[in-house]
């Protein structure tokens, strides 16, 4: 036998299929060799053969199946008879489409950029092999692309688009498609910000945390990250190590010592900050030394949150001492700098001073006195107290500043069982002792009192309840009541009337524009020359239309009723009067011919000081407020109700109009719109012109922000628990003051939201929101629509310690007041005396650095 000849099926193979084999064993003549028995062997990954060896016929061939191998790619055939044999090859290619898969979880990109992972699909048979060439289709929704939008298979199956999402930030999705096996979906999002993080602060509780911070980098887009700066405890000790890493797109950070690090990673088109904030949650010392011991009986150390360190572990020869004050990163231990008056204590300790295990070797004896409720305040942190005659000791840490908060809180106990109808006469029912305990020097004395006072209502001002109403007898002007009230025609522009200006100015008016729903302005004629002109009828046209907005509007119905002022019941039309009056008089509110008092007009001057619609958009919509309230309230409480309560909507009426949401943040130092909110300044809570309304709306806030409450549904419950007063006493009618009852306050109202709401306590909390707004670490004291609202908010005084002072202070009964304490020294604590002529006293202190 000479040879085999060997042939194995046509020319094209898929994975797994049978292919017929056939061999004939031939001599050297030619001829066929019958009867020789042919062995057949495959190469490796090359699949079996069936029969594995076969004796040739009479012409000297013999058949057999070979069932070729699932993977694709080359496989080989061997015939063997004797020492003759033959190999075949054959090319196996995948089998056709069978399945259709992806890693469909989502994707994240920014705004009109691609995802930073591109969406890939696979195909395969159904051997699972990947099957090339297999046309995949993509399609995008939402104003997003995909880049090809069609394209075939490559050698490993895999097809594969570059996404890029819509301008919008939110969810995008993508489809994938191939004919005969259905489609995925695939969801991205698309992120405002750079890096993927909520927030902008991170915060590490330990020394020696590492974390990955993913970067929304398309694919070969350029970025940089680094440590943009540090506010470092320890100055020679860095805060975080950064390493980028460019695939995927993150920014590694290591945490080497605590304090804060701002990060700022960077594209061509963006930008975007973190702040990390590292706070071991338990102190650290890494150094203790000596420092003018023992004359000085003082102590350095040096570590990582030192001032939370617990006072049994500061100890002298194994008793607790307390007296341990510094900053986070470096503190000094000193003998008490109060040895004398309420502050001050017997020796509690002598000895050897020890430290968390480090200890101070000295033949001296260490004395360590603690008198008085000693306070150690981390930033944030707050303490309230209740006295008529309190010490309180802080620990002034350098750098560190506080602020303390007191309120009188006469005027809502009172309120329990009195009308509410309290006057206020400046009268100070407490004050306020500062004793800085830094060692004085030079001629200062220890306690050198000096005298300030803080901001509040003119001397003069008389705060009258109810608030003039001008009512005027029908029987004394039966004309000019009887033609206002009961006006059986509707008014129409030109229409001339007679009545009187809101400062006795008596008079012919004349109806110069009719606005929605059923608004009438009418302009005193004996000042049209000076009022009314194309552009006044433009800026009034402009304020009116905003006015009547369903949004406003809806505003006004949430709270009050369904009815919107009127003057005429016949007409339900409302008469707005514009007349040139002087300076304080002529704007308000007038029931004019209404036994209920429900109907009303509304009187509003021209204000020299600020003509335009600014000023005039504050003011109506407060008068509209009172001209709401009169036709579908029965009663309302004291002044700081009242009118706070209007000024609440006017400001409303003026978010509403510029545009802003409840969240929004604006500078308050800029005007919105013409005109800005007020804060409050008087430091007399009856004030309701200037204290009450940014109480109110900072409840509506809370309600809204921290609880989630809808927004009608939270001023529902803050204004009309306010309008029944604190413990819900209020009056049935104007005038009434001996016909009173009782229901639900705005004290029944918030617990029913927060169970344990203290009125007392919020107002506390209120005052220091304001006092500390954007400049403290703590997101709790963040105002909505306000920025830098302390820049506004002034305290009654701020105190430098480290100057040996006492500050003397006094403050509005019924009032609020806040003072700010900054050490600049050293080291520092600080003695807060309160000694009171009322007991009715509330205070809060809080740490802010």
């Amino acid at each position: 036998m000479e040879q085999i000849e060997l042939s194995a099926g046509g020319p094209g193979h898929a994975v797994g299929d049978t292919t017929a084999v056939s061999a004939r064993a031939v001599s050297a003549s030619g001829a066929g060799v019958g009867g020789a028995i042919i062995r057949f062997t495959t190469g490796s990954n090359s699949g079996h053969v069936l029969p594995e060896s076969a004796t040739t016929g009479a012409d000297g061939s013999a058949r057999a199946s070979w069932v070729l191998d699932l993977v694709p790619g080359e496989q080989t055939l061997t015939a063997t008879a004797g020492a003759a044999s033959q190999t075949v090859r054959a090319t196996v290619v995948p089998g056709p489409p069978a399945t259709f898969s992806a890693d469909t979880a989502r994707l994240v990109g920014r705004p009109g950029s691609p995802t930073t992972r591109n969406p890939v699909v696979q195909v395969r048979d159904r051997f699972g092999n990947p099957a090339p060439g297999v046309s995949v289709r993509f399609v995008a929704d939402r104003g997003s692309s995909a880049n090809p939008a069609q394209t075939l298979t490559g050698a490993d199956g895999a097809a594969a688009t570059t996404w890029t999402l819509g301008l919008d930030a939110g969810d995008y999705g993508l489809t994938a498609q191939v004919e005969g096996l259905g489609s995925l979906g695939f969801v991205a999002t698309a992120h405002g910000r750079l890096l993927a993080v909520e927030g902008d602060t991170v915060v590490a509780t330990s020394v020696d945390a590492a974390f990955v911070l993913s970067v929304f980098a398309a694919p070969g887009e350029s970025w940089t990250a680094r440590v943009a700066e540090e506010e470092r405890w320890l100055h020679d000790v860095p805060v975080l190590e950064l390493s980028r890493r460019a695939d995927p797109p993150r920014v590694e950070l290591q945490v080497r010592s605590p304090a804060t690090a701002r990060i700022t990673v960077e594209t061509a088109d963006a930008t975007d900050q973190l702040v990390v904030v590292v706070a071991p949650p338990e102190p650290t010392v890494i150094e203790v030394r000596q420092r003018g011991w023992p004359d000085r009986h003082e102590a350095l150390l040096r570590g990582w949150r030192l001032d939370r360190i617990p006072f049994p572990a500061i100890q002298v020869d194994g008793q607790a001492v307390a007296q341990a004050f510094g900053d986070s990163a470096e503190i000094v231990i000193l003998p008490p700098p109060l040895g004398d008056g309420a502050c001050s204590g017997p020796a509690v300790a002598q000895g050897r001073l020890s430290v968390i295990g480090g200890t101070i070797a000295t033949d001296q004896t260490v004395v360590m006195r603690a008198g008085g409720p000693l306070l150690s305040l981390a930033p944030g942190e707050s303490k309230r107290f209740d006295s008529n005659d309190e010490c309180l000791r802080l620990l002034a840490p350098r750098s560190a500043r506080f602020a303390v908060a007191g309120v009188d809180r006469t005027y809502i106990d009172r309120a329990r069982d009195a009308s509410e109808a309290i006057t206020y006469d400046g009268h100070p029912p407490y004050t306020v002792f500062v004793a800085d305990s830094t060692p004085a020097t030079g001629s200062v004395s220890a306690l050198r009192r000096t005298s300030g006072q803080i901001q509040r209502p003119l001397q003069d001002t008389v705060f009258r309840w109810p608030p003039d109403i001008v009512a005027y007898d029908p029987a004394a002007a039966p004309d000019v009541a009887a033609n206002v009230y009961a006006k059986s025609e509707p008014w129409v522009v030109g229409d001339e009337f007679e009545w009187h200006t809101n400062n006795g100015r008596r008079g012919m008016w004349q109806v110069m524009a009719l606005y929605p729903p059923n608004v009438v302005l009418a302009v005193f004629k004996d000042d049209l020359s000076e009022l009314w002109n194309d552009a006044r009828k433009a800026a009034m046209d402009s304020l009116f239309t905003e006015l009547a907005s369903d949004e406003v509007q809806n505003m006004y119905k949430n709270v009050f009723g369904p009815h919107p002022p009127a003057t005429s019941p016949a007409t339900e039309q409302m008469l707005v009067l514009f007349h040139d009056g002087s300076d304080g008089e002529g704007t308000g509110v007038n029931n004019p011919y209404s036994r209920d008092n429900r109907y009303s007009t509304i009187h509003f001057r021209r204000v020299h000081f600020q003509d335009d619609n600014g000023w005039y958009r504050t003011l109506v919509s407060h008068e509209f407020a009172h001209a709401w309230q009169f036709r579908n309230v029965e009663a309302f409480s004291a002044v700081w109700s009242t009118e706070g309560i209007a000024n609440f909507f006017a400001e409303e009426f003026v978010r509403i109009s510029a545009g802003l949401t409840l969240d929004a943040n604006v500078d308050y130092g800029q005007s919105v719109d013409g005109w800005h909110w007020r804060l409050p300044t008087t430091g007399s809570f009856a004030n309701g012109y200037r204290e009450s309304h940014p109480f109110l709306r900072w409840l509506v806030e809370r309600l809204v922000l921290d609880l989630g409450h809808s927004y009608e549904a939270a001023v529902r419950r803050v204004v009309r628990g306010a309008a029944r007063g604190w413990h819900g006493r209020h009056f049935v009618r104007w005038g009434d003051w001996d016909r009173s009852r009782q229901g639900p306050g705005l004290v029944e109202h918030m617990r029913e939201a927060f169970p344990r709401w203290d009125p007392v306590e919020a107002r506390l909390d209120w005052m220091l929101s304001f006092a500390l707004d954007d400049r403290a670490p703590s997101s709790e004291h963040g105002i909505a629509l306000f920025r830098d609202a302390w820049r506004h908010f002034g305290p009654a005084t701020e105190i430098r310690l480290g100057e040996g002072s006492a500050v003397w202070l006094p403050a509005t009964r019924g009032g609020n007041a806040y003072y700010v304490l900054d050490n600049g020294a050293e080291s520092a604590s600080v003695r807060i005396r309160v000694a009171s002529g009322e007991p009715e006293m509330a205070w809060k202190v809080v740490r802010f650095r």
